[in-house]
């Protein structure tokens, strides 16, 4: 009986160590050489679906693996924490593989066929003045 337990508790505890590990979570990855900034408020990043004509910096890259049930104003709601994390103003989206949206192409980020998965990556970017 005392063995049976032993077997319970290793089996519920792998079931919750393995359902930790499957929850999706943004990462965000500052470009080499890049500033750092402090971080702003989640609520005044913008999410652009647009190339950006206001001079800004490049800070780094946010993705994010959404669930199928998470719906989107929660992603986009995450998304922005990410971003305002590394000090971001905007986050050019540039990447949906998730909900399938206008998304920034040529130029402003050549790597857009790298990622095959259901997936949405931003670039975290600062505006700076003229």
């Amino acid at each position: 009986m005392e063995v049976v337990m032993k077997y319970r508790y290793l089996i519920l505890s792998l079931l919750v160590i393995g359902m930790i590990g499957c929850t999706p979570r943004p990462q965000a990855v500052f470009y080499r050489g890049t500033p750092h900034f402090p971080p702003t408020d989640p609520a005044s990043v913008r999410l652009l679906r647009n190339e950006p004509r206001a001079f800004h910096i490049k800070l780094g890259e946010v993705r994010f693996t959404p669930a199928p049930d998470m719906p989107s104003y929660y992603v986009e709601g995450v998304l922005k924490e990410k971003a305002s994390m590394m000090g971001a103003d905007a986050l050019v989206i540039v990447v949906d593989n998730y909900y399938r949206q206008a998304v920034v192409h040529g130029h402003y980020w050549p790597h857009v066929n790298v990622y095959r998965e259901r997936v949405i990556v931003g670039i975290a970017i600062k505006y700076r003045p003229l």
